[in-house]
């Protein structure tokens, strides 16, 4: 009877020393990753980010460059009057919107490669007005101070809506305003190209 009872214990007890292992087996096993793979995949994260942040920089200009704007255009043209355009259009695109010259106009009176700005008035002369041309050459320059403009004036520059106004004058305050135009190119969300856009609209005294 006894035997039968060691013999009974010892199954049981090698059932459960079988079960034992087997469950040790079924674990799942954490191998750690190299510092090479860690890295790789950390540098792959930033890349990624850079690359979102990117994107959602030229989205931003795409959309503010497609901004409209409003000219007035003056004087020696068909049809004078208010236009719409849109952020980095040039003159010569408006004036064909009012109908062209007249034929007695002095066309080299106005810059018909210049970019427009919003609320902006173009008087085009008439020929024998040619001494007014440096009357208006001697008007008073209607660049932006960028050390001193608030973020209403910063928008009438193309591409520039709120956020980059703000971004502006953020940068301004905490560098103690801007040395070089230059500087602007520094300041987030503004790329290459809004800054081409710009420079010639902006100044530092």
């Amino acid at each position: 009877m006894k035997r039968k009872m060691i013999a009974v214990i010892l199954f049981f007890a090698l059932l459960w020393s079988f079960f034992s292992w087997f469950d040790r087996g079924e674990k799942e096993v954490i191998v750690a990753q190299p510092a090479s793979v860690q890295e790789e995949e950390s540098t792959t994260t930033l890349a990624g980010e850079k690359d979102e942040e990117q994107e959602e920089q030229e989205e931003q200009e795409e959309q503010e460059s497609s901004a409209t704007i409003v000219v007035y255009i003056t004087g020696a043209v068909l049809h004078p009057g208010v236009v719409e355009m849109e952020q980095g259009d040039r003159l010569h695109q408006a004036i064909g919107k009012v109908g062209g010259f007249t034929e007695d106009a002095l066309v080299e009176s106005v810059n018909q490669a210049m970019i427009l700005k919003d609320e902006q008035q173009i008087d085009v002369l008439k020929e024998g007005e040619e001494n007014r041309i440096a009357s208006v050459e001697e008007e008073k320059d209607d660049r932006i101070n960028i050390n001193e403009a608030d973020i209403t004036e910063l928008k009438t520059l193309s591409g520039i809506g709120d956020v980059i106004a703000q971004a502006i004058v953020d940068y301004r305050t905490e560098n103690k305003g801007f040395s070089d135009i230059d500087e602007l190119k520094e300041v987030h969300r503004i790329g290459e190209k809004t800054f081409e856009k710009i420079k010639d609209y902006v100044y530092v005294p």
